[in-house]
């Protein structure tokens, strides 16, 4: 498996990470390994991932709509 070694962290970054690292019960290595995958994929879901989770959710749900209307009814309901 490559290695990688990374030259002239500020000190007040290296602590952060290890902090980090610790309240999460991880090395510092494994720690840096996670939030480089994590930095290095697609935020988001590609729209057409979107809509099928979408789709799904409403074959789940028959019958089941929210409307604008009903969505302001309850934030009035919320501000009495």
């Amino acid at each position: 498996m490559p290695s990688l070694t990374i030259r002239d962290i500020p000190e007040d970054l290296h602590e952060k990470l290890k902090a980090d690292a610790a309240a999460q019960g991880r090395s510092l290595n494994k720690e840096i390994l996670i939030r480089l995958r994590l930095s290095t994929e697609p935020r988001k879901p590609p729209v057409d991932e979107l809509l099928r989770r979408a789709r799904e959710n409403r074959e789940r749900m028959p019958g089941v709509w929210i409307t604008n209307e009903v969505i302001n009814r309850a934030k009035r309901r919320g501000r009495a």
